[in-house]
């Protein structure tokens, strides 16, 4: 029997340029985890990159590029282990700056 994994801390977004950023976050220590999947949502109508990815449990953060200046982007992330997924962290939203 699994247990499920407990939330993730320390979660932030950074951005890198106009069009890169990077989502960062620690693992939770009094859990076993396999990974995590970072969600990025957007209301703009071409998401450009703004996909789902997943980490492994040696990875603590994911890079996106490509993202399009002034659109709002929103990202959480959360823990999988063996199938079980924690409660997704807080959002956190970006807005890229504009050229």
């Amino acid at each position: 029997m699994f247990s499920v994994p407990q939330p993730v801390s320390d979660f932030n977004v950074t951005v890198s340029d106009l069009t890169s950023l990077t989502v960062y976050w620690t693992y939770p220590s009094d859990s076993e985890y396999t990974g995590a999947k970072v969600t990025c949502t957007t209301n703009y109508h071409d998401k450009s990159n703004c996909e789902d990815k997943t980490a492994s449990k040696d990875e603590s953060s994911v890079n996106y590029d490509g993202l399009i200046p002034g659109v709002e982007y929103e990202f959480t992330v959360t823990v999988v282990s063996n199938g079980q997924s924690s409660t997704p962290s807080s959002g956190k939203s970006k807005t890229l700056g504009n050229l």
